[in-house]
């Protein structure tokens, strides 16, 4: 037989607990009995019931026979059992089985709340670990990208403070800023610019469309040219932006880009 009986402190108080082979046949029948209803031999076993015998009784106890008759004696005229005998074997009845086994289902969701709260544990165990496990692989990933290589404890500790949502940004910004700055003149430590949110600087920002850039430098690259000698900061029309790009295209595509040139 397999599982477990409940069995109170109030086992104490019993009147028969001081007789130790009426408390050991006691325990003995609690253990034997069926937790739930059943049939043997074309007989109906319910829950709290067992067939046995004298016999099998002494050989599974190491009470003698005439000792297991009067600790059965005892048992029924306290009520703890009814006997009902045939000329092979007999029906024993625990009279409050349900009284003595009623906490086993409190027990049982005792054990199962348990072993959920287990489970959930190590679950979010888990998912801690796998959250650290990916803070610590795109902290590489920053440490790869950004060219001051300084004090990677005092980095680390930065970086964990990053939330994981910008780790992408930041990490691009990274990039962004070692090819727009190629030396670490002037580059702040990792963890400096980490906690100062570098990566929210214009400068550091990643290109997607260099067009701007481009027009950009080709206007300063035709003011040179032109020696155009317009005070710096002058508001242009985009008119006059879209001329001199125009122009420049055309004076790059002739190859005829000098100095001080003019049409």
């Amino acid at each position: 037989m397999v599982g477990w009986i409940t069995l109170h402190r109030k086992l104490r108080d019993w009147e028969w607990y001081t007789d130790s082979k009426t408390v050991h046949l006691f325990l003995h029948l609690l253990l034997s009995a069926n937790h739930k209803d059943g049939r043997w031999r074309g007989h109906e076993v319910k829950r709290g019931q067992l067939v046995t015998g004298i016999d099998s009784l002494s050989s599974a106890t190491g009470i003698s026979k005439s000792c297991l008759r009067t600790r059965l004696k005892h048992l029924k005229s306290t009520d703890e059992i009814t006997v009902k005998s045939t000329n092979k074997f007999s029906f024993i009845t625990i009279v409050n089985y349900d009284t003595y086994q009623s906490d086993k289902v409190e027990v049982d969701k005792q054990l199962t709340s348990k072993s959920q709260s287990t489970d959930n544990q190590l679950t979010t165990n888990n998912n801690v670990n796998n959250e650290n496990n990916d803070k610590q692989k795109r902290f590489l990933e920053f440490w790869d990208a950004y060219r001051n290589k300084k004090s990677k404890g005092q980095a680390e500790k930065a970086w964990k403070k990053i939330k994981a949502e910008d780790y992408d940004a930041v990490i691009l910004a990274a990039k962004a800023d070692a090819k727009a700055n190629p030396t670490n003149e002037y580059r702040q430590h990792p963890s400096t610019w980490l906690n100062a949110k570098g990566w929210e600087n214009e400068e550091c920002q990643p290109v997607e469309d260099g067009a701007e850039n481009v027009d950009a430098c080709k206007e300063a690259l035709f003011n040179v040219c032109e020696g155009n000698d317009e005070p710096e900061g002058q508001a242009r029309t985009t008119a006059d932006a879209d001329r001199a790009r125009e122009r420049l295209d055309a004076r790059l595509s002739a190859g005829s880009v000098g100095e001080n040139q003019t049409d």
